[in-house]
């Protein structure tokens, strides 16, 4: 038999060695208190070997066990190269050799994510899951692959927008319910005592090799008749088959990931609703964009949070004079919360097409150009909660009127 390099040991002694580094180099930061860039680099490394070999671990286990294969053969060389990225950050400092190194960084984080996304995936792939509950597995690896794809994304792009945001939310809800639900469902599965011989066994030549499940740390391996000794633990073993071959059962036998066509069907369609969705929105905020680039041209000034604009400041307009084609445009930010209006060409009877602003809670007036004939339009904007008059010519009594007019709506006088 040609051995293989053990691989899970080596990982598991590089996690070892990481963490017990890390330990004395924290132990000498406090004894003599000496902490420089060269022990915080070291410390960083260490901190990186433990990531990374973590989640090289967790692939390597499934590669070795030949589950989801191509996604632990994935998360083993994710792991690989965002360890030489991460290496190449602490040491390299490649901001002083290539004016930024925002590539790299970039780079490194999405391959730590997939490597961690990887792993996970590798984890969730040993439960074994009853027929019924088989579509658990390839929707778990769909919300995972979808959610670092997603923030991946985001990081190359550097989108800022609050419904993207939310969509990570949302995919991070479901990761966690899938992640819980898949061992769980395992475990309702009731599969019992796992039996020792947990495969068909095969004739090669004269010999005959059996897929053996080790009763001292469960570890399942090929071997042949005769004196064995666990690949895992080394535990001494006789193997001996009595009576006929054909009597090993074998129907107990399950792939390891178990899926239906009618499951990666319906799984395709929600990736393909759900990115739909992100691209709709996409398109909703180049238009939005357009839309805020044209307003600065005419004398209307907005800005937002997460991409999507939220405050508004009403200038003079370039053209002399707002008109309706103006408002119509500015309308389309339906989400602008906040307006500041400082015109002193503005006429109060446009006041009114604020009031087409669901969702508009702040006002301020801060121009001498508003008196009393504004009233009857701010009384239509019962909306507000906030509604600030700031060096305006609104009487006193038109303040009254408004008071009882807006109930609900804190009206501050700036004189």
């Amino acid at each position: 038999m040609v051995e293989r390099w053990p691989v899970k040991r080596t990982l598991l002694g590089s996690l070892i060695g990481a963490l017990v580094l890390s330990a004395m180099i924290g132990i000498y930061a406090f004894l003599f208190g000496n902490f420089g860039e060269t022990e915080m680099k070291l410390l960083a490394t260490t901190l990186g070997v433990s990531y990374f070999s973590v989640t090289a671990l967790a692939a390597a286990a499934a590669w070795e066990k030949r589950r989801v294969l191509p996604l632990a053969v994935a998360g083993v060389i994710a792991s690989g190269l965002g360890f030489v990225g991460f290496l190449t950050i602490v040491w390299g400092e490649p901001w002083r050799w290539t004016g930024s190194g925002e590539w790299l960084i970039k780079s490194t984080i999405i391959l730590a994510l997939f490597a961690f996304s990887f792993a996970q995936c590798s984890l969730l792939s040993f439960p074994r899951l009853s027929r019924r509950a088989g579509g658990l597995f390839p929707a778990a690896v769909t919300v995972v692959v979808s959610l670092a794809a997603l923030i991946s994304t985001m990081i190359v792009f550097e989108w800022d927008d609050e419904w993207l945001f939310r969509a990570c939310g949302v995919l991070g809800i479901l990761d966690g319910l899938l992640s819980l639900t898949i061992p769980i469902a395992a475990k309702i599965a009731g599969r019992g005592e796992q039996p020792l011989i947990a495969a068909e066994a095969a004739t090669v030549g004269e010999a005959v090799t059996v897929e053996l499940k080790c009763p001292r740390c469960g570890h399942t391996g090929t071997y042949a008749t005769g004196v064995i000794e666990c690949q895992e633990c080394g535990q001494a073993m006789r193997l001996e088959l009595l009576g006929d071959l054909a009597g090993i059962a074998t129907s107990g036998k399950r792939p390891p990931v178990q899926y239906s066509l009618r499951t990666l069907l319906v799984l395709g369609v929600v990736v393909s609703l759900f990115f739909s969705v992100i691209g709709a929105r996409r398109v909703q905020l180049r238009q939005q964009e357009k839309v805020v680039v044209e307003l600065k041209q005419r004398g209307i000034t907005s800005w937002g949070r997460h991409g999507t604009v939220r405050t508004a400041t009403i200038g003079d307009p370039v053209a002399g004079v707002y008109t309706a084609a103006d408002w119509d445009l500015f309308l389309q930010l339906e989400d602008v919360q906040d307006v500041r209006i400082t015109s002193r060409r503005f006429d109060a009877a446009d006041l009114g097409v604020l009031a087409e602003l669901p969702e508009l809670r702040r006002l301020t007036l801060q121009s001498p150009q508003f008196d009393d004939a504004a009233v009857p339009y701010l009384k239509t904007l019962t909306q507000l909660e906030l509604l600030c008059l700031n060096t305006t010519k609104i009487s006193k009594a038109a303040v009254s009127e408004l008071r009882r007019a807006l109930p609900t709506t804190s009206i501050v006088e700036v004189p």
